[in-house]
Formats: C-alpha cells, sequence, structure tokens
C-alpha cells in the first residue's frame, strides 16, 4: 500500500467491522507476528504493518526515528480512514505507541504496552542498536544475525554486546 505521504509500506487490514486495532512489532520482527492473535479477533478490524527496514516495507534508505514510526502509524490509519484505534505495541512497536499517543492523542483508544518501556536508552544500547541496524542495512544479515544470536546464547540475561558487523563489513567492538 502507499499511504498518504506517498510512502511504500506493507500493510494488513483484518477487514473487520469492529473498533480498529492497531497492532505494533517489535524490533527485528515484523507484522507477522500478529498474526495468531488476530486470528482470535474476528470482531475486530486488526490493522498492522511492518516498519521500516523491517519486512516487506521498503526502505528508503533514510534514517529514522521512533517519532516518524509514530506518524508512520498514524498514516497508515489516514490512509484506511481509520479515526482512532485501540494501539497495541510490543517493544519497539510500544515505544511507537507511546509518541503517537503524545501526537495524536484524540486518535488513541487506548494502549496496550507489552515488553517495552517509556524512558530513554542509555548511550551503549543506542550504539548497540545502531550496529545491529548497521549490519541488517548494509546486507551483512547473516553475519549480523549469528553475531546477535550467539552473544544472546552466551550471556541470557545481558544485552546483545557486539561485536556486529559495521556499514563497512568490519567489524566493531563494544560492551555495553
Amino acid at each position: 500500500m502507499t499511504t498518504n505521504s506517498l510512502r511504500s509500506r506493507y500493510v494488513v487490514d483484518s477487514g473487520g467491522r469492529g473498533p480498529a486495532i492497531l497492532c505494533l512489532h517489535g524490533n527485528l520482527m515484523d507484522a507477522t507476528m500478529w498474526d495468531g492473535i488476530v486470528e482470535t479477533l474476528s470482531g475486530y478490524r486488526c490493522i498492522r504493518f511492518d516498519f521500516r527496514l523491517h519486512g516487506a516495507t521498503e526502505d528508503d534508505g533514510l534514517p529514522f526515528t521512533y517519532w516518524d514510526a509514530a506518524r508512520d502509524a498514524l498514516d497508515v490509519l489516514d490512509t484506511l480512514d481509520v479515526p482512532a484505534a485501540h494501539f497495541v505495541g510490543h517493544s519497539q512497536g510500544g515505544f511507537t505507541a507511546l509518541r503517537a499517543a503524545l501526537l495524536a492523542p484524540g486518535r488513541i483508544t487506548s494502549l496496550a504496552l507489552i515488553d517495552t518501556a517509556a524512558d530513554a536508552f542509555p548511550g551503549p544500547a543506542l550504539a548497540q542498536m545502531a550496529q545491529i541496524r548497521d549490519g541488517f542495512a548494509a546486507g551483512a544479515v547473516e553475519e549480523t544475525a549469528a553475531a546477535v544470536l550467539e552473544r544472546r546464547r552466551r550471556r541470557p540475561n545481558r544485552t546483545l554486546a557486539g561485536p556486529y558487523p559495521s556499514a563497512t563489513g568490519s567489524p566493531v567492538p563494544w560492551v555495553c
């Protein structure tokens, strides 16, 4: 779907006749993470889309913030002529839902936030996420995913510390 902002997004709309629910996925996920839940909500209009750099949404190569993601979510609703919706957000979807509520409080019927936070990330965590993003954006998908999973396996109760491939292909070591 091309939204009102002329951005191409992968959007799934259940077309239900009940109240609208906008499901916002977590980082490294896509709209399909909600499939099982949507199946149980046949009385609702369930809408979900892939964020930039996720799933089947086209990557325009530009940097973006969670504020941009919130505007994208509102743009999807605008394009579908949905005046307000219940927002359900997991992780980065929760960050996005909170920002959408600040941008357009009258459009948010309710918030359901799963495994998310309202405070800012510390600098090292932001650097970590940027390195993972850059690895995926540079096309080093296998290497970046393997590094994330291996680090997670070795440190299951810690953050996903590097090294991860950088945009130049060289590993960038760092520790949170």
